[in-house]
Parts: C-alpha cells; sequence; structure tokens
C-alpha cells in the first residue's frame, strides 16, 4: 500500500488530461446583424445566454430577436446556436468553418431541471470559463456496448411513485435564484462546479490540502487501528478497511475556479496511519481514477448529490473483494457481465435538498441486478424514522429484499447459495447504498451496521459470528472515524 499515492497520482492525471482537450475555433457574422444579441440591447452577454437557453427549452414566451439568436444562419434557432453563443461570451475564436465542430461543445452552465446526467444535456464537451474543455459526463443510459440493458426487473427503484416528495416541503423552498446557479457558486454548503455537478462545501478543506489530523489524533488512529485489528483477530475475525473518496477527490477539474486539489491531503494521511497499523486496506481513489480513464463519459457520482452511484459502488465492491480473496478464497466474486443494469430516476440529491430545489432536479442512475436470482435475502433488520432525503428511499415490500430500505441503520443479509462464503460484519457509512447490493451476494451473511465504533458495538459483531470485519469510511468522514474509542483485548 506505500506505493499506492503515486499510483493514485498518476491515475488521476491520466484521467484528468483524458478528460480535458483544447478545441479551437472562430466565427464571423454579417455585418447588417449582431449575432449573439438575442435580447437586441446592442451587446452580447450572459443575459442573451440565458434568453437563449430559455427559448431553446420552450420556457421564455416574451419578445427576442430571432435573426441575432440564429448565429449559425441555418433557419432554426437550436443547441446549434446556443453553443456558439456560449463560446462567443467566453473569448473563444469561432471559425465560420469550423461550425459543425462546435456542436460538441458547449458551457458548464445546466438551463434544464433534469439536465445533468442526461446524454443530452450538452453537447459531448463543456468549456469552463478558464479555458478547460471537459467530457460531459452521464448515467442515464449505457456507455458500454457489453452491459446487459434488456428489460427486468431491477434490484429496487431508487425513487417509489407513491413516495415522490411534496412540492411543499422545506426542501423545495429555493434558497437562492435558478439564473444563479452557475459554477463557482456557493449556497447554503453546495459548491456550484461544471457539467451539472454540486459538491459539498465541508469538503472544501481536504480537498485542498487542509485540515490535517494532529500528531496526538494521528498516534492515537494507529493504536486505536492497531488494537481493532488484534481483538477481531483474537475473535476469529480477519480486520480490514476500505475507503470511498470524495466526488471532488475524483472530479477534481469539474469543480469551479479557485479551488485547486492539493497534492497531500487528509486522505494521504489516514493511509500512512493505516501502513504504520498494520491492518491491511484499500484507496478506492486509483480504481475509480481507472474508471474514469477507460470511460471518460460515465458518470460514477450523482451530480446533485455527494454519495457515488452503483457504478462506482461496483468498482469498489470488485477492489474490495479482491483484497478479501487473497485471506478467504471461498468467496464470492461476481463479475459485471452477471448483472442486468437499469437507469432509473434517483432520490438521492441532498444537495439539491439544501438549495431548496429537490423535487425541480431530477438525476437518473444506474441499479445493478444479480441476473441469476441467485440473491440474498434480508433476514433481521432495525424499523428507522428516516430523516432528509432518505425518507423518500424506496422501501421493499415483496421478495427478498423485504423490509430493506437505504434508510436502515442495523440489518442482516443471508444467501443460501453460498453456504460455503464465509460471512461478514460491515461497519458503513452512506456509502454503503452503492455497495450493499454487491456485497449481500458475495457471503454468507452480511451483517451492515452505519456505525464506526467497532468499542460501542463489540458484543453485536461477536454474536453476528462473523469470519470479517471491515470499516468502509468515506472521506469525508475520516475525521469522524478517528474520534471513536479503540477496542482492546482488555474490554
Amino acid at each position: 500500500m506505500k506505493n499506492m499515492k503515486n499510483i493514485t497520482c498518476m491515475l488521476l492525471a491520466a484521467a484528468i488530461l483524458s478528460a480535458a482537450v483544447t478545441v479551437p475555433f472562430s466565427v464571423s457574422a454579417a455585418d447588417s446583424v449582431l449575432y449573439g444579441d438575442v435580447n437586441s440591447d446592442g451587446s452580447i452577454t450572459g443575459a442573451d445566454s440565458n434568453m437563449l437557453c430559455r427559448v431553446i427549452s420552450g420556457t421564455y414566451s416574451g419578445e427576442y430577436s430571432v435573426e441575432s439568436a440564429d448565429i449559425s444562419n441555418d433557419d432554426n434557432v437550436n443547441a446549434i446556436d446556443r453553443n456558439l453563443l456560449k463560446q462567443m461570451i467566453v473569448g473563444a475564436d469561432l471559425a465560420e468553418s469550423d461550425t459543425e465542430a462546435s456542436e460538441e461543445i458547449s458551457d458548464g452552465y445546466v438551463p434544464v431541471h433534469f439536465a445533468a446526467s442526461s446524454k443530452d444535456a450538452y453537447a459531448k464537451y463543456l468549456l469552463t470559463r478558464d479555458g478547460k474543455v471537459l467530457v460531459h459526463t452521464y448515467s442515464d443510459m449505457s456507455v458500454d456496448d457489453s452491459e446487459d440493458n434488456s428489460e427486468t426487473v431491477a434490484y429496487h427503484p431508487m425513487l417509489s411513485e407513491t413516495n415522490i416528495p411534496s412540492s411543499g416541503g422545506e426542501y423545495n423552498v429555493p434558497k437562492i435564484l435558478l439564473d444563479d446557479l452557475k459554477p463557482g457558486v456557493v449556497c447554503n454548503n453546495v459548491i456550484v462546479g461544471y457539467d451539472g455537478y454540486m459538491f459539498y462545501a465541508d469538503s472544501v478543506d481536504t480537498f485542498t490540502g487542509k485540515g490535517f489530523l494532529s500528531k496526538t489524533i494521528y498516534d492515537r488512529t494507529v493504536r486505536l487501528l492497531k488494537s481493532s485489528s488484534d481483538w477481531a483477530e483474537a475473535n476469529g475475525m480477519k480486520y480490514y478497511v476500505a475507503i470511498a473518496p470524495n466526488k471532488n477527490t475524483v472530479y477534481s477539474e469539474y469543480m469551479p475556479e479557485g479551488y485547486e486539489m492539493g497534492e497531500y491531503r487528509r486522505i494521504d494521511q489516514f493511509c500512512e496511519i493505516l501502513d504504520e497499523s498494520g491492518v491491511e486496506y484499500v484507496d478506492l481513489r486509483w480504481a475509480l481514477a481507472s474508471a474514469r480513464e477507460e470511460s471518460p463519459e460515465r458518470n460514477l457520482y450523482n451530480k446533485y448529490d455527494t454519495h457515488w452511484n452503483q457504478h462506482a459502488g461496483f468498482i469498489g465492491y470488485r477492489e474490495i473483494m479482491d483484497m478479501i480473496a487473497e485471506d478467504y478464497p471461498s468467496v464470492v466474486i461476481h463479475d459485471k457481465s452477471e448483472y442486468q443494469i437499469n437507469y432509473m430516476e434517483t432520490y438521492m440529491k441532498d444537495m439539491a435538498w439544501y438549495i431548496g430545489y429537490y423535487s425541480y432536479f431530477r438525476e437518473y442512475a444506474p441499479q445493478y441486478t444479480l441476473k441469476s436470482g441467485n440473491t440474498a435475502r434480508i433476514v433481521n433488520y432495525v424499523p428507522r424514522t428516516a430523516w432528509g432525503q432518505y425518507q423518500f428511499a424506496y422501501e421493499c415490500t415483496t421478495g427478498n429484499d423485504r423490509g430493506y430500505s437505504d434508510k436502515l441503520y442495523r440489518y442482516t443479509y443471508q444467501n443460501d447459495h453460498n453456504t460455503a462464503s464465509p460471512s461478514i460484519y460491515c461497519m458503513i457509512d452512506s456509502a454503503n447504498v452503492a455497495l450493499v447490493p454487491f456485497l449481500k451476494d458475495s457471503f454468507y451473511k452480511s451483517d451492515y451496521n452505519w456505525s464506526f465504533s467497532i468499542y460501542s458495538n463489540k458484543n453485536d459483531i461477536l454474536k453476528s459470528g462473523a469470519d470479517i470485519l471491515i470499516s468502509v469510511v468515506s472521506e469525508r468522514n475520516l475525521k469522524s472515524f478517528v474520534n471513536y474509542k479503540a477496542v482492546t483485548l482488555t474490554d
């Protein structure tokens, strides 16, 4: 694991370089018409761009200059004209001969509410204010011909039709005007990025390279991890750790101007702590960076949410399972080809919730279903009142998943098809939502507990009879993770 940081940096750099390209353009206009002056005020500004976006989306019914809006001069006002206008405003040099190529580029502003995860929300590329050209990412349909997207029932829908949120809730009281939601804006702990991405403002310190653990906490965490591993071993278990990176760690170039990812950050410090403790772990940054390099247009995180989706969840699952399989070769590991993948609306939009547009912004996410049907059944769970967006999580009422909902804090699955596989106890945070669909079908029994405290849950862990103990922690929760008391052999 000591060379993981170098591998991570190389792969992240490769992913970013593959996503950023340079496309030079220039354009000219007839002298009699000021192309781009949609509102006829004698200048070409963002006001023209906003008006044109509304015209194209059908949400503007006022007067505007049709001639000036038809920048491509093809007798139609459409996305081609919008793309050309955006280029003009940011100062790009658009050549008249390059009009066809300009259909492939747009800016980072999202003018429509269903937008960010849709393949057609933007052109193939988008331009940032400082001149970077980024790949448009999406998750509303397959970008991989090898995926099976045939018509079958998915594992569970992300948003139940009976759970559509009320338009009158606090989560639908706007904290900012829609026209102001542009890259660089910060509102109610939400940073608006490019390509529709919204980022958690509380993650900025860990992103830029601040908020390191003190020497006292560093040393205490080494002891915590080592004593937890020793305790697990003394009770017949092997202890592992997996780290799920923040969205802005994986999509750093989609952050707005003024935010630069630090070369050495808290996640790197935590990996050094893990190295020193001797606990086996997997840092999932490199695997997700590699996936981005292979398929730049594949969206791995929900754009209006802080969490990863099941595309990233599957990648994390395989990395975790490859680590565990070295010690437990009888564990079942599923390939991607074994899953049916559907795309459907998701309730996971916590960033849209914070800014008061939860119902307005819509997003689609992948759902993986094991085609063989050899799935686990939920055998125990503790009902819990949901909070925030989790109150809209679908609750399964039939089949093996009856009683399951993403809002659950403590639950157990058992897969009767995997009787030769070991059992696992997972200490998790909200990253579990994208991991559980995979982990539950790789073990005989799998317990999930939304907590980092091994100490306060040691009796429950022992009662589970698990062979494996793992902590799956999101990068933004690393500081919370280290604040829990260590388990010692004398407890």
